[in-house]
């Protein structure tokens, strides 16, 4: 059995791991989560920040990709933003995916 097992484990790749083929990607969930959980306050554009520092901002996924570890530590580690909650255990699953594989 720890044979079989070896061997399965042996034939992955990083092609079929479990981000062989994201399907949460910026386009099918990051950049609307943004908009709906994150942009009000972390938008250049945002005239109203509520304290949100100047540099963190969320507006293209490049931006988003360099603050992949704060996003992850404050969402779903401190969970400390969105600062009002409301994320359900499917966004934060999701969100999980995405910041892992589709980022």
């Amino acid at each position: 059995m720890l044979f079989l097992l070896m061997l399965a484990c042996a034939s992955q790749t990083p092609d079929t791991g479990p981000c062989a083929q994201p399907t949460v990607t910026w386009d099918s969930f990051g950049q609307s989560f943004l908009i709906t959980h994150c942009q009000g306050c972390h938008a250049s554009t945002s005239p109203q920040r509520y304290g949100a520092p100047e540099g963190i901002s969320f507006d293209t996924q490049e931006q988003s990709a360099e603050l992949q570890s704060s996003i992850e530590r404050t969402v779903l580690d401190q969970e400390s933003m969105p600062p009002a909650g409301g994320l359900n255990d499917d966004e934060r699953e999701l969100l999980a995916q995405w910041l892992a594989c589709g980022i």
